[in-house]
């Protein structure tokens, strides 16, 4: 018998990564991954996935960052505006930008809320571009294939599939690294990894594993060496350094995706546990992507 190889449990990110290859290939589209709580990530924040972020199709990217105020425009059309959609129905949608571009936005839910958004794009929407497109864009947009409801229904269905299985092997790494699947220890990891954007306490994890809250909290850190609130708050501050470095989210709905009341709040834990505001570790984060850019053989 001759044993193939898939995606390994151990190490799946890579694997993953090469499937959504493949499926962008198969499909002739660009995929976009909004990893909306910023959970998939290491522990220094940097993305399973970089560059997944952002719309990489040729047609969203020509002038998003040469002409002014085309950036603003696209945000406020897709992070905004159709991820606040997909969060608010949880169905798929096909969604078409400022730029008469269309793609196919499909909401990858857990447990009643929306964990993961795809895009999968561009095709020819029907509509018109705006007349302010320079030739080379519109020629460009009519070039765009079109997307028709059997592809709709296609991308949809598979991409639902595809975001239930990431979620599976990734929370399965980055709640078990190496630990026994049922030990106390993954238990408690699982239920921060799950629970870590709402507002939670010890009560809640003692609840759900069926303990005192003292004997609970004499598990945590017997397992862990240090308590619950800070277990809790390390991982928001991972998922936190994800979201400011990778995206353009508003402190405002950062601070909500990782359970921190409000911007104020999520500001001053910010600064607290790593030393500078939200707004500068940004800027800092950008500016070394800048220079890595720059020093990158064209």
């Amino acid at each position: 018998m001759k044993y193939l190889t898939g995606i390994r449990a151990e190490q799946p990110v890579a694997d993953i990564q090469a499937a959504l290859e493949r499926f962008e290939r198969r499909f002739g589209v660009t995929l976009t991954i909004h990893d909306c709580r910023g959970v998939f990530c290491f522990s220094d924040g940097s993305p399973f996935f970089p560059g997944r972020w952002i719309h990489r199709h040729e047609y969203c990217m020509r002038g998003r960052f040469e002409r002014s105020s085309w950036n603003r425009r696209c945000h406020e059309a897709c992070m905004l505006g159709a991820d606040a959609m997909a969060r608010r129905s949880g169905r798929p949608f096909l969604h078409t930008c400022w730029k008469a571009g269309a793609e196919v936005v499909v909401p990858v839910q857990q447990k009643g809320g929306t964990v993961l958004i795809f895009y999968a794009g561009v095709f020819r929407s029907g509509e018109m571009p705006p007349e302010e497109l320079p030739a080379e864009l519109l020629k460009l947009h009519d070039s765009l294939p079109p997307c028709d409801e059997k592809l709709q229904e296609e991308l949809t269905a598979e991409l639902q599939l595809l975001g239930q299985g990431m979620l599976s092997f990734l929370e399965n790494l980055i709640v078990r690294g190496g630990l026994p699947e049922h030990s106390r220890a993954a238990q408690i990891l699982f239920f921060i990894t799950r629970h870590a954007h709402e507002e939670i306490s010890l009560r809640e994890l003692a609840a759900s594993l069926h303990l005192s809250e003292t004997h609970c909290c004499h598990q945590v850190r017997y397992h862990f060496g240090v308590s619950f609130q800070r277990l809790l708050t390390e991982e928001r501050m991972r998922r936190a350094r994800n979201l400011l470095a990778n995206t353009d989210k508003p402190l405002k709905l950062i601070a909500s995706d990782t359970g921190l009341r409000n911007e104020c709040y999520f500001s001053r834990i910010f600064r607290r546990e790593n030393g500078i505001s939200p707004g500068q570790y940004r800027r800092e984060m950008l500016r070394r992507a800048e220079i890595r850019r720059s020093n990158s053989p064209q």
